[in-house]
């Protein structure tokens, strides 16, 4: 018994039958290009956080930080 796995007929008038293979093979790099321009203009526009202790001292696995230690210049 033979199951046809694809309906020719109904596929071809599908209005996706053509696709653009441009955007097929680079769809995902326009994508992720996208996706990164977003990311770039949120960090630009993001208020950068400030810590008032020294890096050195955030390093230890010891330290903890509190709201207390966020600077809000």
């Amino acid at each position: 018994m033979f199951i046809p796995l694809l309906d020719l007929k109904k596929l071809a008038s599908h209005p996706y039958a053509e696709v653009d293979h441009f955007r097929v093979e680079y769809a995902s790099w326009i994508l992720f290009h996208e996706m990164n321009q977003d990311k770039d203009i949120a960090i630009k526009e993001s208020e950068v956080i400030r810590l008032s202790k020294s890096s050195v001292v955030l390093l230890s696995p010891y330290y903890q930080i509190d709201s207390d230690d966020i600077g809000s210049d």
